[in-house]
């Protein structure tokens, strides 16, 4: 959705105007108009909460006016502030000859083109009115329309028709099917809600429907009721169509009011047991409306509701059953395709192929085998199909829109995020945390309640995307966040084509831009390719680069004039030369730099004051202790820091004039040798991720790490790393730590603490993950005291030299994984860390001895009927 990524955008450039002054040298001679944008824009964004653009030519011009309306103001805003800022560097930095001569050139700019700046500001206010005016004609439309149009539809939904069949149950769902049929006929006779929870086109409403029409659930209920609700739901015509069901429809039914329909079909139900399939639920308010004509009468009436929303699910069947459905497996997904088409012995090799490409779906596999039996069974045909059969699936989809009508039903403001997703290549694991902060460079966030960080906003966001089974979460962290996750290639297609058609990225491959217009005027880009001449054909419009691959070459941006409003450079791949070199002294505007690869060129480090938008640094280089220039504690933006392994300069001390915090720092990791004074604590205050690194100093014998006393003032810390490298081997002297209160992780290695010490982190109230690796605890003997690491959920111990283990199940009662890696002298695991309900998962790295007492425990817990516990061993 390029118009509300646009609108959002603006929004956050004109709240950062307006709202925080940040610019009052631009800002003045244009407050009345900039207001005037900003309000108008306001109401804009509230009116189209609500408002559904459908694929139909009025709303897709409505749409491309948004959009470039909101690009052209903020093209217009965005360079008149870098002439200014040019201006004003200009005058300080006279001695830097070419960029003073660059901006001579423009120096009457304030004054030869303020009116015309103004002017053009006027005319797209016209514009934003009239499309405010557009907007809401459409709206009256269609609520007019909906007053006559019935939207109940006894159709079931297309992107489910293709697995139809009353009788017939799809590969691999036998199982579901008896369960959810145990469930329906258990003896319990309350009322039960059980939900099928899925992505479009995985099965649902065929097993629903096969489970409805099954002799023993026919024979099990009195009544049974299949209402499917459109796309377009009205709870008014769904209760008309549920009375018409259940043979009570007549003319009078058409003037009652929703209450009294809901009474009448309350009424007939009591005394009934009943079974009522809810086919396809888009929102959790659908479930409201409809629950209460269910009676709770103790017959044993049943609702099964389809839904692809896991909190719709949640809140239907919050103490009763849900049934998430998964993709098929390799082998499942080959057997449906032969059922569905006749497959040649010497052809097999090649159909198992087309149906893994199908990634498990099986709409997917039965729209291959459509295919399949419309052309001639030889290798060449099959052949072809195998190379193409995702691009076919892809525009098959774009017809029957099983990604699509789940992509409809997003809030205005998610369909950004999730068509972002789109710019990474194929079955491309992402991290979550790294595009989270993308989605804030691009303001696409924007936080309602103020306490409420923009990282916790993106969160809540990307679950949102995973509970509307959109997006897959491959693997979680300690506290249930997602670490990373991925697009099904059904999804990942429809993303590519939308950003496609609608011009929200462009992505150049080996072959070159798939764009037909190409770049000149394009706003993002995604390089999949090693060549660099993409720099020659972009426009002045480009705001956010992402590479993929090693450029062959990387040119100097600083004489690129059109990247001077980039907001966004990642490199997700090793790239051998950072691809901007000196380019940031023009790169005002910038808020997002990282790239991955080895490096020695920091130019850009002694430009980086010129970065006061700049909110991520991430640099994944390789190169030891970064030195980073006075400047970084400039960056009020700043939010997060992280480079394999940096020196900070001190903390400028206050003179005259107060020093101003960076109060948006939350990650910084790695520092070395940083003094950890009370100014630089405070010059941090809201700091949630700290990762350290300490030297020793060989001739006083001590840590090169003064004030680490002082860390536990960040009262705000989280997460904590602290790795302390003895280059001399010197003997083990006694390190100072004082840990923060609200540490939830926690990780150590070579501080050399005595395991009796290791109670101050034990007492800590919130840690939930505690690594210990190489040298972080000292001695042979651990025995925890009763009442620590109380809610600690994963342990790691690495390389110690640990000997014997004595604990319990107290000790660490809420414990969900143990990982021991390369403790040579740990004689076992104690027996009753097995006893922990929590429990789950057991690794053990190179120790045979204690991989036995794993196994053994796990065995213990089998026989008491436990067969959660997970047990893997390596290297022994």
């Amino acid at each position: 959705m390029a118009y509300y990524a646009a609108l959002a955008s603006l929004m956050e450039l004109l709240d950062d105007i307006i709202l925080d002054n940040r610019y009052p040298n631009f800002l003045r001679g244009k407050q009345l108009i900039l207001k005037s944008l900003h309000q108008k824009l306001s109401f804009l964004q509230e009116l189209l909460q609500d408002f559904s653009f459908k694929d139909d030519e009025v709303t897709g011009r409505i749409e491309e006016r948004i959009r470039n309306v909101a690009y052209r103001v903020q093209d217009v805003i965005e360079l008149a502030i870098w002439h200014q800022i040019a201006w004003d560097q200009a005058r300080v930095y006279v001695k830097i000859f070419r960029l003073l001569v660059s901006v001579i050139q423009s120096a009457l700019y304030p004054l030869k083109r303020f009116e015309e700046n103004v002017e053009q500001l006027k005319k797209a206010e016209e514009e934003i009115g009239s499309i405010v005016e557009a907007v809401v004609e459409v709206k009256e439309r269609r609520r007019e329309e909906d007053l006559s149009h019935d939207y109940f539809s006894e159709e079931e939904d297309e992107s489910e028709q293709a697995s139809n069949g009353r009788n017939k149950v799809m590969v691999g769902y036998d199982e579901y099917r008896f369960i959810i049929e145990d469930e329906l006929c258990g003896q319990s006779s309350k009322l039960g809600v059980i939900s099928l929870v899925g992505t479009g086109g995985i099965g649902k409403t065929t097993l629903a429907r096969t489970i409805f029409y099954d002799d023993l659930i026919q024979a099990r209920f009195d009544c049974r009721v299949w209402v499917t609700i459109s796309d377009h739901y009205n709870v008014k015509r769904v209760l008309q169509s549920i009375l018409k069901s259940i043979g009570l429809a007549n003319n009078d039914f058409l003037r009652m009011e929703e209450g009294e329909l809901k009474k009448c079909i309350y009424q007939h139900l009591m005394g009934r047991r009943s079974l009522f399939v809810i086919d396809t639920i888009w929102n959790a308010e659908t479930w409201d409306d409809l629950k209460l004509i269910f009676p709770d009468d103790n017959t044993g009436t049943r609702v099964m509701l389809t839904t692809r929303f896991m909190d719709v699910a949640q809140r239907a069947s919050a103490s009763n059953f849900i049934h998430e459905m998964k993709f098929l497996s390799t082998y499942e997904s080959w057997d449906l395709l032969q059922e569905n088409v006749s497959v040649p012995g010497e052809l097999e090799l090649m159909g198992r192929l087309i149906a893994s490409k199908c990634q498990g779906l099986p709409l997917a596999i039965i729209k291959a085998a459509e295919i399949l039996s419309s052309v001639d069974p030889t290798v060449d045909e099959w052949y072809k199909i195998a190379r193409e059969v995702r691009n076919i699936l892809s525009k098959i989809n774009t017809h029957f829109s099983s990604v699509s009508l789940s992509y409809n039903h997003l809030p205005p403001q998610l369909k950004p995020c999730f068509l972002y997703m789109g710019i990474f290549p194929k079955k491309y694991e992402i991290r979550a945390s790294n595009l989270i902060m993308m989605w804030i460079a691009e303001g696409f966030l924007k936080s309602e309640d103020e306490s409420k960080s923009l990282e916790k906003v993106g969160e809540e966001w990307l679950e949102d995307l995973v509970k509307r089974n959109l997006v897959i979460a491959t693997k979680k962290r300690f506290n249930g966040r997602f670490k990373y996750c991925v697009l099904h290639d059904s999804v990942w297609n429809f993303c590519r084509e939308r950003i496609s058609d609608e011009g929200f990225f462009h992505v150049q491959h080996e072959e070159g831009y798939f764009h037909p217009k190409g770049v000149e005027n394009v706003r993002r880009i995604s390089l999949l390719s090693s060549g660099s001449s993409w720099l020659n054909d972009i426009g002045n419009s480009v705001r956010s680069i992402h590479i993929f691959k090693d450029l062959e070459s990387t040119p100097d941006m600083a004489e690129c004039d059109s990247l001077k409003m980039l907001s966004v450079l990642c490199a997700h791949r090793e790239t051998s030369q950072p691809p901007i070199r000196s380019a940031t002294s023009h790169m005002f505007h910038l808020k997002y730099l990282a790239w991955t690869g080895y490096s020695s060129d920091f130019e850009f480090l002694s430009c980086i004051s010129v970065l006061q938008n700049l909110q991520t640094l991430i640099i994944n280089d390789g190169v030891s202790d970064l030195s980073l220039p006075p400047q970084v504690w400039k960056l009020k933006r700043l939010r997060h820091l992280m480079i394999d392994s940096m020196i900070l300069p001190p903390v400028p001390m206050a003179c005259n004039s107060v020093i101003e915090k960076l109060g948006c720092l939350q990650t910084l990791t790695r520092v070395s040798g940083f003094k950890f004074t009370k100014e630089a604590i405070n010059m941090i205050p809201n700091l949630r991720k700290l990762n350290i690194v300490c030297w020793r100093d060989r001739s006083l014998c001590r840590w090169e790490f003064p004030g680490i006393d002082n860390l536990v003032r960040l009262t705000e810390l989280e997460e904590f790393g602290a790795k302390f490298l003895d280059k001399h081997s010197l003997p083990p002297v006694e390190i100072p730590i004082a840990f923060p209160p609200n540490i939830t992780k926690l990780s150590l290695q070579g501080c050399r603490i005595s395991w009796k010490d290791l109670g101050a982190v034990g007492s800590l109230p919130n840690l939930q993950v505690l690594k210990l690796k190489r040298d972080s605890a000292m001695g042979g003997e651990w025995e925890p005291r009763e009442g620590e690491f109380r809610r600690l959920k994963l342990l790691l111990l690495k390389g110690l030299d640990l000997k014997y283990w004595r604990a319990d199940n107290t000790n660490f009662p809420r414990l969900e994984s143990l990982e021991i890696s390369h403790c040579l002298q740990l004689e076992e695991i104690p027996r009753e860390i097995g006893d922990i309900d929590t429990l789950k998962y057991i690794e053990v790295w190179g120790n045979e001895c204690v991989a036995d007492s794993a196994i053994l425990i796990q065995l213990e817990q089998e026989r008491m009927g436990n067969y959660e516990l997970q047990v893997s061993v390596y290297g022994v």
